[in-house]
């Protein structure tokens, strides 16, 4: 009779589970609406799998592309302003007088660390990528190895033959059946 309540408390337990999981699904779905296209893709055959990827591939490189694109446009109007200011003298007498000052050697002393601070992790990131990178190169070249050997043993394994009666191999002597 335990047994029977427990497996009737642990029914009970899993509907509820059920239930809030659907409510955490239909939340997730209304918060993000565009994401239920990969619910959908559950129960999709591979064309269907094939074209949402290509969709996908598709919106990423569109969206990188305008991030880049508003990058380089920061980089640009930043870079004109510092060059404007460069060329009218701004930059040249606002440094000046920035360094008459202590508190202004002492700005100047900051924003030195700070721009040293913002290339070292730049070159951080960097060289972080470069391992990723690295790795990820050896990973796929080992993968492929694997996958070359595998359809080299498979390849011998169904041409191996034993016509010669003596085993799985082709060496030794031929015998004639009368």
């Amino acid at each position: 009779l335990d047994w029977l309540l427990d497996l009737a408390h642990k029914t009970n337990e899993l509907n509820t589970y059920r239930g809030e999981i659907n409510v955490l699904a239909q939340i997730f779905n209304e918060v993000w609406p565009e994401q239920s296209t990969f619910a959908e893709l559950a129960g999709a055959n591979r064309d269907e799998i094939d074209a949402a990827n290509a969709a996908y591939q598709k919106h990423y490189e569109e969206w990188s592309q305008a991030i880049d694109e508003h990058t380089m446009a920061t980089f640009q109007l930043s870079g004109d302003q510092l060059k404007a200011m460069e060329d009218s003298g701004e930059l040249h007498d606002y440094l000046e007088n920035l360094l008459k000052k202590p508190e202004g050697n002492l700005q100047a002393l900051q924003a030195g660390n700070s721009l040293a601070a913002v290339q070292i992790e730049e070159i951080r990131q960097l060289r972080e990528l470069a391992a990723t990178a690295a790795q990820s190169e050896i990973t796929q070249q080992m993968k492929a190895e694997k996958q070359e050997e595998a359809a080299a043993a498979f390849h011998n394994a169904a041409t191996k033959t034993d016509i010669l009666g003596k085993g799985d191999t082709n060496e030794g002597e031929i015998r004639i059946h009368r």
